[in-house]
């Protein structure tokens, strides 16, 4: 009697808890149908996408950001890997808390050739 009477309680609390699941599903993809069909469903998608990019911060822009020179031997992809090998290997850390902004200056190829004073004349 106890037996039949424990193993009833068991498959209403499961059931009672499987509709909670089900209503609480009902009640969530009619919220979002709701949302959808006043935003429009790419504007929505752009929302919870923003929505989840916030609550999860996650990480939109690289650390390190390294781009292709003109062609020169003092710039681009392979000299800018080789500076953080370097760093790393002279302990430094490539990884920071705070945003760096380096100032903006034209590729080597672009700026003007410099040339040595000649000598004087004797």
């Amino acid at each position: 009697m106890i037996a039949s009477a424990e193993a009833e309680r068991i498959a209403l609390t499961g059931n009672a808890e499987a509709e909670k699941i089900l209503a609480i599903g009902k009640a969530n993809a009619e919220s979002y149908q709701l949302q959808v069909s006043a935003m429009g469903s790419d504007n929505f998608t752009r929302a919870k996408i923003a929505e989840i990019i916030g609550r999860e911060h996650v990480k939109v822009m690289p650390e390190i950001l390294i781009t292709g020179g003109s062609g020169d031997s003092t710039s681009g992809p392979l000299s800018g890997l080789l500076g953080l090998k370097l760093l790393q290997d002279l302990g430094g850390s490539t990884h920071t808390n705070t945003p760096t902004i380096l100032p903006t200056t034209p590729p080597m190829a672009s700026r003007p050739p410099i040339h040595p004073e000649p000598p004087a004349a004797r």
